[in-house]
């Protein structure tokens, strides 16, 4: 409830901001009209209280406006995301899709066609960063809060488990994850100082 509170009022606040960037109309259905061809939303699984809000939010513009409402699939979206930036990629290729909730190898055959070759078993890897960034004080989102921090640690000060599975290229990230909580715990319980750029390092070595 609390996500899709959050992201209803992200929601709003960027209508607003369309409007604002262009003063000459009064309503953000006068916006999109006049700069929207069409409308995408969300396909395939993601935190379902955000994406409910989006998709209504969607749904109800491309309703006000008379545009069409495209659903693109979250995970090939990413992996498209990147001929935006590298317009010279073609197929065949190998990607890693590292969003959110998501952590997957994926061969990408063709432009419609794709292989997940391996895939997190538990948490995906922005899961496990932002958990030990919250133990870490650090904020959120953990990504690049702890990378930011690791470039002043020591890589090799912890021994973290590894994130690879054994026989396969699929990975798990709860176990370092905890590895990580369990460390700080037994450190505070203890009155034992500890660097925090130190365990940063440690971490995401044990994750890349």
């Amino acid at each position: 409830m609390f996500v899709s509170k959050q992201h209803d009022q992200a929601v709003e606040a960027e209508r607003d901001a369309a409007v604002r960037r262009r003063p000459q109309f009064e309503r953000v259905d006068e916006v999109a009209e006049l700069l929207l061809d069409l409308l995408v939303r969300q396909a395939a699984r993601a935190q379902h209280g955000a994406l409910l809000v989006g998709v209504s939010a969607a749904k109800a513009i491309a309703y006000a406006v008379k545009k069409p409402l495209i659903a693109v699939h979250h995970i090939r979206g990413h992996i498209m995301a990147n001929f935006i930036a590298h317009p010279a990629l073609e197929p065949p290729f190998v990607c890693l899709v590292a969003s959110g909730g998501h952590s997957h190898i994926v061969h990408v055959k063709d432009y419609t066609a794709f292989e997940v070759l391996g895939r997190t078993c538990d948490d995906a890897a922005g899961e496990a960063y932002d958990k030990v960034a919250r133990v870490l004080g650090l904020g959120y989102p953990g990504g690049p809060l702890i990378d930011k921090l690791a470039k002043e640690g020591d890589s090799s000060a912890v021994q973290f488990p590894r994130v690879k599975m054994e026989h396969a290229l699929d990975f798990s990230f709860s176990g370092v994850k905890t590895a990580v909580i369990n460390y700080l715990h037994k450190l505070e319980q203890a009155g034992q100082p500890y660097n925090k750029a130190d365990i940063a390092a440690s971490f995401q070595a044990a994750v890349v």
